[in-house]
């Protein structure tokens, strides 16, 4: 599955509201499921996108996370503040008390080069090259995988296991076992990190062989192309959002339910009352998304969508791809997951 990554945030003493916004900076208070909640005592923590500097890089965004402890969460840096495929540079996350949880570099959204993942108590739990398992370890320090082979746990941000098993040359490979946040047991066969067969041991006492939809992201019905369809079709232009010469995205969070519909549809970052106004209701006209699947059940999805706006009155279809999407964990993975299933 393609993965999605959550981004940035910071805590602005004396703003109530779900999210604050000055010329350059936008302030929203998150949970750690990924959606968006409307004040500071509802959050986990609180994401801030500052602007590209052209004094210092006309592309380049940072992304900024404070825990509510005011400890820093995440440091990172954005090409198009829009997208989890714009990650470039340098990207930094921390525990809760402070201490380092990863080092790693994107291009173009892409993880490269080397990255270093820690346990909270300091000791490194896997190093990665280029996306491959390189070295993983146990939480006193024990090597259980050298130069990609060996044995790798997979955690959730609790640090709890939800999957284990053998690598080879840095890939998930052989028959591995996995738990969802709900204790569901899933067991899965790979070879050189592909998931080839495996069986779900679901929570109705049956168990569901060969389960390839078992990780199944939400998504448009149609892909991306056919989302930018519809909002061009659908997004009605007054005469005051064309007065205004607009040339900019909106950029929205909303819930994509277990049957496909929508709620919770905010307005992350606006342009203006009536443009902003104007995204809500197209989204709420919507139809039915696909939901995500987890293991053959649906499960809801917080999911993050910019709605582009230019001066001749028309969307961008290019423009309307999400940054995130990732309301499950993945039976296992090469890079981690930062946000859980939505209740």
């Amino acid at each position: 599955m393609k993965k999605r990554t959550l981004l940035i945030s910071l805590i602005a003493l004396g703003v109530s509201q779900a999210f604050a916004q000055t010329k350059n900076v936008t302030t929203v208070y998150m949970a750690n499921s990924g959606d968006i909640v409307e004040s500071k005592e509802k959050a986990d923590f609180v994401r801030q996108i500052l602007s590209p500097d052209p004094e210092v890089d006309k592309k380049t965004s940072t992304v900024l996370d404070f825990y509510m402890n005011g400890n820093k969460k995440l440091i990172a840096h954005t090409r198009d503040a829009g997208t989890s495929e714009s990650l470039y540079g340098s990207y930094i996350e921390y525990f809760k008390d402070g201490n380092r949880k990863s080092i790693r570099n994107y291009k173009n959204g892409t993880l490269v080069g080397d990255a270093v993942f820690y346990y909270p108590n300091g000791q490194t739990y896997y190093t990665t090259n280029n996306n491959r398992i390189v070295q993983s370890f146990d939480a006193n320090g024990n090597a259980i995988a050298e130069n990609g082979n060996g044995k790798w746990i997979i955690y959730n941000d609790n640090f709890k296991v939800i999957a284990e098993g053998a690598i080879v040359n840095g890939k998930q490979n052989g028959e591995w076992t996995g738990f969802d946040e709900y204790g569901v047991k899933t067991t899965g066969v790979y070879k050189s990190g592909v998931f080839v067969s495996g069986n779900l041991f679901a929570n109705d006492n049956k168990v569901y062989e060969n389960c390839k939809d078992f990780d199944t992201q939400a998504a448009f019905r149609g892909g991306d192309e056919k989302l930018g369809d519809f909002l061009s079709r659908n997004t009605r232009h007054s005469k005051s959002i064309q007065s205004k010469n607009i040339d900019g995205s909106v950029l929205m969070n909303f819930i994509i339910e277990k049957d496909g519909s929508l709620s919770n549809i905010k307005v992350v970052k606006g342009i203006s009352a009536d443009v902003d106004a104007e995204a809500v209701r197209v989204l709420e006209n919507s139809p039915k998304w696909q939901p995500g699947v987890l293991y053959g059940v649906a499960r809801r999805v917080s999911y993050t969508l910019p709605i582009s706006f230019s001066p001749e009155s028309k969307l961008n279809p290019s423009e309307t791809s999400p940054f995130y999407s990732q309301p499950f964990y993945s039976i296992p993975h090469t890079a981690p997951t930062y946000s859980s299933i939505l209740k």
